[in-house]
């Protein structure tokens, strides 16, 4: 008697899986971006959610056999079903991990978790822009996939400002910087990658170029150390994108009151769609910045 066929993933199965990421999402929408407030047991069933289907993912697609391994639109869906996920954990994470009402041990759970999975969504991010065999796919990269990818940056650029771990810091500077010359690629034929692209750009400049933001430990020397970690550094550039001024190993700084205030005032449905981000504010913090520049000059 033959055993019985592997649960492994199909076209079919691709779209049921899908579904299934929208049903999390309108949860989200409806328990959490609806309301000014809620529960944290809301928050860990939602987020216990997505980690189940995670793993449901990891069975359905790694259980296939080994001639499958690298078929191209397999690893599409896996890249599209967990980039997704993770811009769901950070929407879902919003409100509490940068909510100071809420306890030190429920907002250190949350940062984890979207540090986690910012790192993450971003190393699908390159991926998807160094595979040749997914370049017939690459308007998902030119639209939603970049516009994941920077509410990511975004938030690992916040993150990163308080982080005291050295070999973590390395790991987001990096992450951050191959970003970066995704969206400076793709800026010609993307209109997200064009608006995010600048605005990644100042953030970075003003992030310690030499050092991490609480120590005196350069970049360089953190490499080894979060490769150890298993933190998943990949190659790091360590040439700065902006000159910084002799003086100033931070380079030139954009306004960071202007970025943490309209940072805070962003909610989460804004960083569900292209559509419903108000990139003029983006806009207007690029401007401060450039004039800020010229003062500096």
């Amino acid at each position: 008697m033959s055993s019985p066929a592997p649960d492994r993933a199909t076209q079919m199965s691709y779209v049921l899986l899908k579904f299934r990421v929208y049903e999390i999402c309108s949860e989200i929408c409806q328990a959490v971006m609806s309301k000014a407030s809620s529960s944290i047991e809301q928050i860990f069933h939602i987020d216990r959610s997505i980690t189940q289907e995670q793993s449901n993912w990891d069975r359905k697609y790694k259980s296939r056999s080994p001639c499958s391994v690298n078929d191209v639109h397999q690893r599409l869906h896996l890249n599209v079903l967990y980039s997704t996920s993770y811009h769901l954990t950070l929407l879902l994470h919003q409100n509490v991990w940068t909510n100071q009402s809420q306890g030190e041990a429920r907002r250190d759970w949350s940062r984890k978790r979207v540090s986690e999975g910012a790192r993450k969504l971003l190393d699908l991010h390159a991926d998807f822009a160094k595979a040749s065999d997914l370049a017939p796919f690459r308007w998902y990269l030119r639209g939603i996939g970049s516009f994941h990818a920077f509410h990511a940056a975004v938030v690992l650029f916040t993150l990163s400002k308080r982080e005291t771990s050295s070999a973590l810091y390395a790991d987001m500077f990096g992450c951050l910087r191959r970003c970066l010359g995704i969206f400076e690629s793709l800026s010609d034929v993307s209109r997200i990658c064009n608006k995010a692209a600048p605005v990644l750009r100042s953030l970075l400049s003003s992030l310690p170029m030499g050092c991490t933001p609480h120590g005196n430990r350069s970049i360089a020397s953190t490499i080894e150390e979060s490769q150890q970690h298993h933190y998943g550094l990949q190659q790091l550039s360590l040439e700065p994108f902006i000159p910084p001024k002799a003086d100033n190993m931070y380079g030139t700084d954009i306004n960071m009151t202007s970025f943490e205030t309209m940072y805070g005032q962003f909610n989460s449905q804004q960083w569900l769609t292209p559509s419903a981000m108000p990139w003029d504010n983006w806009d207007q913090l690029l401007e401060g910045y450039n004039e800020n520049m010229l003062d500096g000059m």
